[in-house]
This record gives C-alpha cells, structure tokens and sequence, in this order.
C-alpha cells in the first residue's frame, strides 16, 4: 500500500527516497514542529540511523574494557544482565512509541529515541556504574529503527520498501565499517576519554540534524490526533499493540520468526567481541578489521543482494534463503577454533543480514498505512526482547561453565612484590638452593607420576600457603630501607638483559612524574614509556608503592584506566612481579573455552625450578587455585603428563628420563615417535637446556613473521626476559636469521605501543 502524499509521489520516483532539494517547509506534527530540510525521504532516516551506531561504534574497544574493569569477576554475567534489562524495557515500550509515532508524527518521537539511546555516552568516563545502569533503562526509548522503519514506509511505494529497508540497514552496518577502527586507533593514541568526547560529539550532531533538517514524514491528514488532543489508556497501554499479533496469523507468524532467529544471534552480538579477544587471541586492531569486513560485505548484501533476491525468489524465500546463511554462520562460530575460522564465517554472518530488512518488507507490505509504525514497533519490540533474553542467556551458560575474563587485581601486585624479591635473589643462589626433586621417585615413568600428580597434595596446602607467604614478606620486605637498599652488585650480574637498576633511582620524584602523566583528560605516554621501561621490576614496585603513598591511588589501576589495547598490557605487564607474570599468563592461557598451548610451552619449558616453585606459588596467591591440577583438567594425553611433569621435576629430571625411557638420542626420538603439542614441548625442552636464548630468538622470530606478529607471545617474551638474557636472545636472533630484533619489532608495530617494545628490546649501535 501506498504511504506516499500525491504531491510526493512524483518527487519520489523509482529509487528509494528522494535526494534532498533545497531548504523547503515540510509538513510540521501538530503545527509546531521544526521545518526540516527537503522532503521528507529515504536519505534522512539514513543520516540518522548512520550517526547514532557510529557514535557507538566509536567505543566498541573502549566499552569492552570499562565492562571488564568494572565487573572483573562476572563480566560476561554482567553484560547479559545489563543487554538483558535494556532488551526487556525496549520489548515493552517499542509498540507504544510505534503507535505512539502513528498518531503524533515521527520525528519528535527519532529525536527522543536517539536522544535517550546517546545519554549514556558520557557517562563512560564519568562514572561507569552510572553509564551501566543508563544503558539498561535507556531501554525504553532505544527503539529507533521501529521509528525509522515506519519513516521509510511514510516515504516509499509498497514496491520500493525491499529496497529502502535494505539501504537503511547497510547504512547500520556502514556506520560499524570504520568506527571501530577510529575508535581503537584514538583510544592508542589519546586515551579512552577522547574517545567518548568524540562519540558524544557525535551523537549531539545527530539530535541537532534530527532537530534542524528532518522534516516529518507522516502526512497532517493521516495524523487523527493533535498534540492537545487527549489520548486514552487503551490508544496508550504498551500490550495493546501485542494483542493484536494474536488476532493476525500473518503477524504472529513473523513474530515468532523474528523471535526464534534473533534470540541466539543477539546472544551471540552481546558476547562475541570478547569471545574474540580473550578466546580466540584478535587484538583491538583485528577486531576492528573483522567488524569492517562484515560491515562492507553486509553493505553489499543489504543492497546488491538483497534487491536481487527479492525480484528474483520473492519475499519469502529470501526470508528462508536468510535463516538458512544464518543458521550456517552461528553453527560455523559454535564449532570453530581458529582465527581464519572466525574470518570465513564472518562472510556467512554478512550475507545472513539480508533477512532483517526482508522481514521489516514483509511486515509492511501486511500493515496498513496508518498502522506501520505499530507494526515496525511490534517487530522491533521482539528484536528488544531478544536483545534481553539472548545476553542474558549467554552471560548465565558462560557463568555455569566458568567462562569469566578475570584479571590480576591491582592490589595483588603489592602483596607478592615479595616473591619478585626472592626470585632475584633465587637467580643469584641457584647453585646452592636444593632442588625440589632429583629425579623420578622409585623409577616410575613419566606418564604415571604425571596421572598420580593431581591425587597428591600439592607443595603447600592451602593452610601452609599462608603463614609461609608471611614469613616470606617479614624476611624479604621488613622496611622501605631494605627496599631502597638495593645490592647494585647482585642486580649488575644480569649482564645479559637489557633493563638495568636505574642509578641515583629515586622512587618518590619518579611517582610524582608519573602522576603528573596520568593526570587530566590525556596522558603523557612518552614519560611512562621512558620511566617505566628504564627502571627494573624492583624499582617499578618502590615506584607503585610510593605513587600509592603520595596519591592514595592504584599506580596499576591507573595505568589500566588511561591506556589501552596492547600499549596498555606492556606497561601493565611490566609492573607484575616476574612469578606473578607468568602466573598470570599461564591463568589466562588455561581460562576460559579453549587453551593457549603455545604460552604454557614457553613458559614451563624455560623457567627453572626454582621459578617454577615461585610461579605456583604466586599462581595460587593470586586466583586461590593449584596450577598442577588447572594444567591437568585444561590439557590431555602426553601433553599435559608432560607439563604437570614439568611443574612438579623440573626440565632435567624429566629430560634425563625421557632419555633413558627411549634409549637413544632425544631429538632422534622426537622426531620419530611424536607430533602435536607434545612434540613441540618436547622440542622446547630440548632447546631449552641446550641454549635457552636461541629457543626464544626462535619463538620471537615466528611470532612476528609466521603469525603475523603475534602480539601475546612478543610481549610476553620481551617482558619476561628484560631482566635475564634479552640481550643474548637479541644477538641469537641476529646470528640465526640475519635479521635485527629491534628492526622486526620497529617495522610491524607502530605508536606507543612500538616505542614501548623498542625501549624494552633496546638495540645494538647499528639499529638507531
């Protein structure tokens, strides 16, 4: 049915709207409304549906990090109860403001949408707890394209609508192409603060567009009430527009579509870009690459295809042809485990957008003129409802299955600064600490030691954990003198890193500097990068503690706050004590669907055991678990008797045994018997004891030329090593492949991020 006034029609033509002609009087809703400019078309629900998710597209990263900050312990939990609120209010208000907007005129009803769907913006860096609980009760009025749709329908011939939808929709997804990407690239390069001042921009220039140049769209004649006019409970009751859906089959039938097709698909959106980053590994950059990627090829899809489609299998096969790529697209992320998995399936989820603005067709091509924006608001009002079931429902299966993003608190990072004490000191004694264990007790195997191992108790109960912690921390850090007091000697003896003691270190002029950077809407990165990488991990906790003393505030958790993406997890990492560090990665490879075999490899594969015996420690410290028992339940077969072999001997013991189990060479063996994650262990091992800086000269290498730079594993080797044999490791890579560390490093990172990793590696004469 026509929506169209006659003296439009004409104005209209075949396409999808109209363009914008110059500055004309449109038709005001009750008389008192704002002239817009042009007619009324297809291009100006476009402008604003672009404008406001691109506002929100700008803070995909930063949000991510603010949700994780805030509920550390229950993030994905949290998001779906926040998505799960929102979802639920937009679920009841969406059919009233749908009929609402039938009766007074669309465009006060876009301007108070997109003005309650922004108002959290703001409050991101304001106060989180606040910009949280705004976006659950912004709920009730984030119902925009139900009014968007019913514009469109105001404005298009029945004929045209496939099209138009299809236009609005790519339009979403072309707001979603660049600002993720903007967003993370402002976030690195100014903080997250300009990052939601450039969003709120955003968002006021669409309510002042909506303000200043929408016209409305709904005909004087088609609007039965004035602005004065009284309007009754029934006309205003949110469930009157529900109970019509029972009376038509058509509708109902549609509803219940849209409800089974956009439950676990709005699950899947409330989740999925943290799935990304912590499951599957994408960093802010990759993250913004695939969203661009779907948002591009969903452009074409919406537009291109969908067209296509329509003219050539009609409505409803392009609605079954849509459920069909959609049902492919979440059973491809359900089973896949690789990053080019989530790339592949992206192109699937892309071509599976055809089938919203399909439905919106069908919706209105069953609803009369005056009823499109009660029938927008009933389809929208379910996709509300989704948007509150599915994140709920995900959040409360990740909660049941432990699935949870839980980082270091910052204060923890104070209670072990002890253990990066005695594990200085360990270094220094190695020669004289007694091992943990000689050998394999009683001549067992490898194999059964390792299934014995979680039956056992562990080197320390939880009740022994305690006291023995304690008494670490009186005999290491009694006072700030024994911490100022640093033997200059002992720590010089690291000839082979590339962080040194800093003389005439004054840990007190340092925090102050430091919170001079932090403070304000920005901060000085070029002074973190030269403090923070040029003082040893002893100093950086002095520092820490006296930034704590002189502003009553977290060194750590600041640094969190203003940085982001990978700048922010070096300058983090470098603050953690080195058993701590690896405790920490070593969590977060285990945590979570799927496990980081590479960084357990690198990891216990090199540490010696008396770093081994610090990292269990310092793991069970910080996340109140067994290390051995996690590795046991997260790995299987050879691979993980190995590891926990590894936890519990040592790398020699279990070298030696392996040996003398298979009676000739080991590499020999290696080489013929095996294959996988164990054989890679078991190579490391052997690379390992035979010349550990070339082992990590080779892991570096890889990372950056096979993987594509491999953010993770640079960073943690780089942090790890600083204080150790980095320099070695630095003259190994360049003996074994003709190339400069520095140089690798310098050509596939870039900003802060680059000069930070540049500061830790440091370089020979020839690299500057």
């Amino acid at each position: 049915m026509n929506a169209e006034p006659p003296e439009e029609k004409a104005a209209s033509g075949a396409e999808a709207g109209a363009m914008p002609e110059k500055r004309a009087g449109s038709r005001a809703a009750g008389g008192n409304s704002l002239q817009g400019f042009g007619r009324p078309s297809v291009y100006h629900a476009a402008v604003v549906i672009f404008l406001e998710f691109f506002a929100w597209g700008l803070l995909t990263t930063s949000m991510l990090t603010v949700l994780h900050e805030t509920f550390p312990q229950h993030t994905f939990l949290m998001n779906g109860l926040i998505q799960g609120v929102k979802g639920l209010l937009s679920f009841l208000s969406a059919p009233l403001i749908g009929a609402l907007s039938d009766v007074w005129g669309r465009k006060p009803f876009l301007l108070v949408t997109v003005f309650f769907t922004c108002f959290p913006i703001p409050l991101m860096r304001i106060s989180p707890w606040w910009y949280f609980a705004m976006i659950s009760i912004s709920g009730v009025f984030s119902v925009t394209f139900s009014v968007i749709f019913a514009y469109v329908a105001d404005v298009t011939q029945e004929h045209e609508r496939s099209t138009a939808y299809g236009w609005v929709s790519a339009t979403f997804a072309a707001s979603l192409v660049s600002s993720p990407a903007i967003g993370a690239y402002l976030s690195a390069s100014y903080g997250d603060s300009v990052v939601v001042l450039v969003a709120t921009v955003v968002a006021l220039l669409d309510i002042c567009f909506i303000l200043l140049a929408v016209p409305e769209s709904l005909p004087e004649k088609m609007r039965p009430l004035s602005w004065g006019a009284r309007i009754s409970w029934k006309q205003a009751d949110p469930f009157a527009s529900l109970k019509k859906v029972g009376k038509d089959s058509t509708i109902l039938l549609i509803c219940i579509t849209v409800f089974l097709s956009y439950l676990p698909e709005a699950g899947q959106y409330s989740s999925f870009f943290l799935y990304l980053r912590q499951v599957i590994g994408f960093g802010s950059v990759k993250i913004a690459a695939f969203i661009a990627m779907v948002g591009i090829l969903s452009i074409v899809a919406q537009t291109v295809f969908l067209t296509s489609l329509m003219r050539s299998l009609g409505n409803k096969n392009t609605v079954l042809l849509g459920l069909g790529f959609q049902m492919f697209q979440l059973a491809w992320y359900g089973f896949g485990s690789q990053a080019w998995m989530m790339w592949a399936a992206g192109i699937v989820a892309a071509v599976s957008s055809i089938t919203f603005p399909a439905v919106s067709t069908l919706v209105s091509q069953n609803a009369e003129s005056n009823q499109q924006g009660v029938a927008q608001g009933i389809i929208t009002g379910i996709r509300g409802l989704c948007n509150g079931l599915g994140p709920a429902l995900y959040g409360f299966i990740f909660y049941m299955f432990h699935v949870e993003l839980t980082e270091l608190e910052p204060e923890l990072i104070s209670d072990n600064a002890a253990l990066q004490s005695h594990t200085s000191l360990h270094r220094m004694e190695e020669q004289e600490r007694p091992q943990l264990q000689a050998g394999l007790p009683n001549g067992k195997k490898l194999g059964a030691v390792a299934r014995e191992a979680p039956k056992k108790r562990s080197l320390h109960s939880a009740t022994e954990r305690g006291p023995h912690s304690l008494q670490l921390k009186k005999s290491l850090c009694s006072n700030e003198t024994q911490h100022s007091q640093i033997n200059n000697k002992q720590c010089f003896k690291k000839v082979q890193g590339t962080i040194f003691p800093a003389p005439n270190f004054n840990p007190v002029l340092d925090a102050e500097l430091l919170g001079g950077a932090l403070q304000g809407f920005g901060c000085d990165k070029d002074l973190l990068i030269d403090i923070l990488t040029q003082r040893c991990n002893t100093q950086r906790l002095l520092i820490a503690e006296a930034y704590l003393g002189a502003f009553s505030r977290d060194l750590v958790g600041d640094l969190k706050e203003k940085l982001s993406n990978h700048f922010k997890d070096v300058m983090v990492g470098l603050m953690y004590p080195p058993p701590s560090y690896d405790a920490h990665e070593l969590w977060h490879a285990m945590k979570g669907a799927g496990t980081d075999e590479s960084c357990l490899i690198d990891i216990l594969a090199s540490r010696t055991n008396g770093e081994i015996f610090q990292m269990r420690e310092a793991y069970y410290l910080q996340y109140s678990r067994d290390l051995q028992e996690d590795i046991y339940s997260e790995t299987s077969g050879h691979f993980r008797d190995m590891l926990v072999s590894l936890v519990q001997f040592g790398q020699k013991p279990v070298f030696q045994e392996f040996q003398s189990i298979s009676g000739q060479d080991i590499v020999d063996a290696i080489n013929e018997c095996y294959d996988g994650y164990f054989q890679e262990l078991l190579v490391a091992v052997v690379l390992c004891i035979r010349d550990k800086p070339a082992y990590f000269a080779y892991r570096l290498y890889s990372a950056i030329h096979d993987f594509g730079f491999h953010n993770k594993t640079v960073i943690r080797i780089l942090i790890a090593r600083s204080e150790i044999d980095l320099m070695t490791v630095r003259k190994r890579y360049r003996e074994r492949y003709g190339k400069s560390l520095f140089h690798d490093i310098k050509d596939f990172a870039s900003g802060h991020y680059e000069k930070a990793l540049l500061a830790i590696c440091a370089g020979d004469a020839d690299d500057y």
